[in-house]
């Protein structure tokens, strides 16, 4: 769907506010947030990059634990290190480092890992993502 530029994204022009901006502001939000987070989708390939995450990533103190929704609705957890921060995508968590220069790793339910030595995942993981198949049960980036 289309992201609106108004928060009031139902109101007609010159109609005045009609329904509270919730909608629009939880859409500016979320771009946001996966902006801050390095994260891109390009070309139907998922791409981490510098930008504002270097900023943003802090990471906790010391260890902690992020506990989601994987990709089929299931609760699960993932141990986040210290320094790191966390975020789920797809239903896949994404564990963020900051690095000097982007980098990614994909984990696969088969154990297999996918390095992606320049932050940009290859196409048959990132659709597999996309997808929300299950196939990639987690994402360690450094950006």
């Amino acid at each position: 769907g289309a992201f609106p530029s108004d928060p009031y994204s139902h109101t007609p022009m010159g109609g005045g506010a009609r329904q509270p901006g919730l909608t629009g502001q939880v859409k500016e939000d979320f771009l946001s947030r996966m902006a801050e987070s390095g994260l891109h989708v390009e070309g139907g390939r998922i791409r981490f990059r510098r930008g504002l995450a270097h900023l943003v990533v802090e990471g906790a103190a010391e260890d902690s634990t992020l506990r989601y929704l994987d990709a089929h609705g299931a609760p699960a957890e993932v141990p986040v290190p210290a320094g790191a921060a966390a975020i789920t995508f797809c239903g896949v968590p994404v564990i963020l480092r900051r690095a000097d220069a982007p980098r990614a790793t994909a984990t696969l339910t088969s154990g297999e890992v996918r390095d992606a030595p320049d932050g940009v995942l290859d196409a048959a993981t990132s659709a597999s993502i996309l997808a929300r198949d299950g196939r990639v049960t987690r994402i360690d980036a450094w950006v």
